[in-house]
């Protein structure tokens, strides 16, 4: 999903608080109807599923003091949320679902050869500077607006190039289970 989206969200949880900063679940399913976000598009049939896959933008709770527990929902604050430090920063595992090991491994194969693993390999990720320079690749491409969507597809530069000198991008292709947007995969 991308970051507008998810900001146009905000601003209705926001604008529906109670005096306690929450906002009723229940009173969130019609003023996103009206902003055109159809959480069934997104392939969400349930709308508390659907806030539960952004934990680090909203934070729920169900209050039981009623016969009928009310799920209840608020933005958290730019303190607590830990991924974005901006609504432009947000992680490229937050906005895709990318297998980090894959992911990796396919850019260094099709990329310039180039030492990324601090000369040992690491058991959580076998190439870390190559993920940490993904990572912050998508960062910076994000909040200057880079990333091109097309229909179904988002692709951006990685700023790689492969052993022609050609720039290698990345490829997502919307997903079908629901969550994130896409799956990674790298063309050249």
């Amino acid at each position: 999903m991308d970051v507008n989206t998810i900001n146009k969200i905000r601003r209705l949880v926001d604008s529906g608080k109670r005096e306690d900063g929450w906002t009723d679940l229940a009173a969130l399913g019609m003023p996103l109807n009206a902003n055109n976000i159809d959480i069934k598009s997104l392939r969400y049939y349930r709308l508390k599923t659907f806030i539960e896959s952004m934990e680090d933008v909203f934070e729920l709770s169900v209050d039981k003091q009623t016969n009928l527990p009310i799920i209840r929902t608020r933005t958290l604050n730019p303190i607590q949320n830990k991924a974005c430090g901006s609504q432009d920063d947000i992680p490229i595992h937050q906005w895709s679902y990318i297998q980090q090991e894959e992911a990796v491994k396919k850019l260094k194969e099709l990329s310039l050869e180039e030492e990324w693993n601090h000369g040992r390999v690491m058991n959580d990720s076998p190439y870390p500077i190559l993920w940490q320079y993904l990572r912050w690749t998508f960062v910076k491409l994000n909040r200057e607006k880079k990333i091109f969507y097309a229909n179904r597809y988002a692709a951006f530069n990685t700023g790689l190039v492969d052993k022609y000198y050609k720039p290698v991008f990345a490829l997502f292709d919307k997903n079908k289970k629901g969550k994130q947007l896409g799956f990674l995969y790298c063309h050249i």
